[in-house]
């Protein structure tokens, strides 16, 4: 932690160990570090409410890593993080926004309300409507071009708030990968208790899909 110039405690594991770690942090700033489920654990009921304040008012920056995780803005989670108030957000994701462009509305939206400066049924209206019937193999080339257009626009407004880096930026960071094989032969013992695991998870899996089992 002394490289960066502040404090950074260790995470906090349980609701239990948070109070002191907090305590300390309010006094002498720097970095805390705890798992959404505490963050939740935390903001629930009265027996938290000491340290849950001195978290929301003691807050300058929040940073959410696997933000794709709130998404969905009506959750616990969103939740706590839309508590914060005032504080400086900022959302880390490596994972793609597969589902749908309101997806991407309510990530930026929790991290800047103003990015969009609109509500979520305009954004529909506006973005996510043109841009999925775009989609369609058999959208007509007027639909197309009003989705790219839109498309356009909702780039030019993300671009101010967020930062899109490609994978090279890894691969400058982290060593190359090295990948091995290992071959192990099993005797029959062990070969006939597979075939017993595999035969098991076979028939839970057809149960899953409640395909017809012989």
């Amino acid at each position: 932690a002394a490289n960066f110039g502040f404090a950074c405690y260790d995470p906090i594991l349980s609701t239990a160990a948070a109070a002191e770690p907090v305590e300390q942090w309010r006094k002498a700033g720097g970095l805390i570090i705890m798992s959404f489920d505490i963050l939740q654990a935390l903001c629930k009921g009265a027996r938290h409410r000491t340290t849950r304040k001195l978290i929301h008012e003691a807050t300058d920056i929040l940073v959410v890593d696997e933000v794709h995780e709130v998404k969905n803005l009506e959750t616990q989670r969103a939740r706590a993080v839309q508590d914060f108030g005032k504080a400086i957000r900022i959302g880390l994701t490596g994972t793609p926004l597969q589902n749908s462009p309101c997806d991407c509305f309510n990530i930026v939206n929790l991290v800047d309300t103003e990015a969009f400066d609109m509500s979520l049924a305009d954004f529909q209206r506006m973005f996510a409507t043109p841009i999925c019937n775009a989609q369609y193999h058999d959208a007509t080339p007027s639909v197309q071009q009003r989705g790219r257009d839109q498309t356009a626009v909702m780039r030019s407004l993300l671009h101010p708030v967020v930062l899109h880096k490609s994978s090279a930026v890894l691969r400058r960071e982290l060593k190359p990968k090295t990948e091995y094989m290992l071959v192990y032969k099993y005797d029959d013992a062990a070969a006939a208790k597979l075939r017993l695991v595999d035969m098991r998870a076979a028939y839970l899996t057809a149960q899953h899909r409640g395909d017809a089992i012989l």
